[in-house]
């Protein structure tokens, strides 16, 4: 029996060893389309377009699960969670306070061609996770668009 036993154990460890490698993590997956420089197209608050000469003119750049941007009036940097499972496709954005508690902003995201729209839920920790990619004048929600960068 023992030897039967020990058999079976060889052999499905042998069949293992040509098992398919695993799959990457989906929300990782979900990262790759969204890496490299973005430009602010447009920003939406409260039913309301940004005026042209008020968007911020640098770069927001996604690299890994991090999203940020280095402009002097635009200056922040978030960890990058996705919920691809979701559709629209959910998102948080993390915000480390060094040693605080963390702020989260809820929100959806899509990409179409080389636009990438973020609606986020403009208050942090209000746990409040836009449905559409809409504002209104008595939502929280912002609505951001980013154009892909050229090379």
């Amino acid at each position: 029996m023992n030897k039967l036993l020990s058999c079976a154990l060889l052999l499905s460890i042998g069949l293992l060893s040509f098992a398919e490698e695993p799959k990457p993590d989906a929300a990782k997956k979900a990262l790759e389309p969204l890496q490299g420089n973005w430009t602010v197209a447009s920003i939406e608050l409260k039913g309301m377009a940004t005026p042209g000469e008020q968007l911020p003119t640098g770069a927001v750049l996604i690299s890994g699960d991090e999203i940020s941007a280095n402009e002097p009036n635009f200056k922040f940097k978030f960890r990058l969670r996705l919920h691809p499972d979701t559709k629209p496709m959910a998102l948080d954005l993390e915000a480390d306070r060094k040693g605080q508690l963390k702020d989260v902003q809820e929100g959806i995201c899509v990409i179409e061609g080389d636009l990438l729209k973020i609606c986020l839920c403009g208050i942090p920790n209000l746990r409040e996770r836009p449905a559409e990619f809409t504002t209104a004048a008595d939502s929280n929600n912002v609505l951001f668009v980013l154009k892909r960068s050229k090379p």
